[in-house]
């Protein structure tokens, strides 16, 4: 039984999800990411694909976070058919 707070919870939870795909989707496209293309590096690695690697890391990470705390929320109901 989900009472008012774990609802509240997973709709934080899905409302953090669609900011990390949307916030990760602008840094990722090309306008976004043109900001990064600068004539420098970062212990030899040009510093757009040092970016990116590490936008992409943030973003796996934030998404097992998310994806915790949606499954701790989900974790009592029936997803069978």
């Amino acid at each position: 039984m989900s009472g008012p707070s774990t609802s509240r919870v997973h709709t934080k939870a899905k409302e953090r999800a669609l900011v990390l795909l949307l916030v990760g989707c602008a840094l990722l496209l090309p306008p976004g990411a043109q900001v990064f293309q600068i004539d420098a590096s970062i212990g030899g690695i040009p510093v757009a694909w040092a970016v990116l690697f590490v936008l992409w890391a943030v973003l796996i990470v934030g998404a097992c976070i998310n994806a915790r705390a949606l499954s701790s929320t989900n974790s009592d109901e029936d997803f069978g058919p």
